[in-house]
């Protein structure tokens, strides 16, 4: 599938993200390229930024109960993993078994890599 042109309200529903977040990544050339009042985007971009953004904020959900679950900061303007808090940053659940971010879609008892440790 070649590149989409839509706009930015679309493309934040999309990634579920909010327009500002996107609005950023857009400015800074991270995602898309607008035309117009419209953001000409590849799917290949949006799956990578799905994939590098947390899924999952720690303080809204019972991730902490996941032996591979860990904190980490995630600053949304550029998509950094800061080693700290830094004023803007939120606490993401990032899965250490994986290395990468979270990517269950309800709760840790519901993610492949837990259900995986759990069977054995």
């Amino acid at each position: 599938m070649g590149a989409m042109t839509i706009t930015l309200e679309e493309l934040a529903k999309m990634l579920d993200l909010s327009q500002k977040v996107v609005e950023g990544l857009v400015d800074r050339e991270i995602l898309g390229q607008r035309i117009g009042d419209k953001i000409r985007v590849r799917p290949e971009d949006v799956d990578d930024v799905k994939t590098r953004h947390p899924g999952h904020n720690w303080n809204e959900t019972g991730f902490s109960e996941c032996f591979f679950a860990e904190k980490r900061w995630f600053l949304p303007e550029d998509f950094t993993i800061p080693d700290f808090y830094v004023k803007g940053s939120w606490p993401g659940v990032w899965c250490r078994q994986r290395d990468s971010w979270c990517t269950a879609k309800i709760d840790y008892k519901h993610c492949g890599t837990y259900e995986e440790f759990q069977d054995k």
